[in-house]
């Protein structure tokens, strides 16, 4: 099954005091039934590598949660999709993702900015990343 909705909330930052960046969308700011949530570490830690964890993460709504695994990132026409592979879709139970953004201009290319410097020198990143116009 491919998850879609409709996201109308976005939240793209880092968080300097638990060191992390994040990218994410949800379809209501404060009960979301639908969400999608990249996460990165900013530090380099040892023990992530070890774990196969020295990449971005996943989290759904449901807090299913995976490492790397985006093999196609592609925002479009207030479209992102997101393709995964066989163990992502495995780890987090959908075959993909659709998300229709309900986003201003300056939202969508702070979405496009974020996922740029999440995917950047990343060792996961995906094969296919096509995220519009650069301003």
């Amino acid at each position: 099954m491919r998850l879609s909705f409709v996201a109308t909330v976005l939240a793209v930052g880092q968080d300097e005091d638990l060191s992390y960046t994040y990218v994410g969308l949800a379809d209501d700011p404060l009960e979301p039934e639908h969400e999608f949530q990249l996460q990165k570490s900013l530090n380099d830690d040892p023990q992530n590598e070890e774990l196969g964890m020295d990449t971005y993460c996943m989290v759904l709504a449901n807090q299913a949660t995976h490492y790397g695994g985006i093999t196609a990132c592609v925002l479009e026409h207030r479209v992102l999709s997101i393709e995964l592979d066989a163990t992502a879709r495995q780890a987090l139970e959908v075959d993909g993702l659709s998300i229709n953004l309900k986003l201003d201009d300056q939202q969508v290319f702070a979405l496009a900015e974020g996922l740029r410097r999440m995917f950047k020198n990343d060792r996961c990143s995906p094969m296919t990343l096509k995220l519009g116009e650069e301003r």
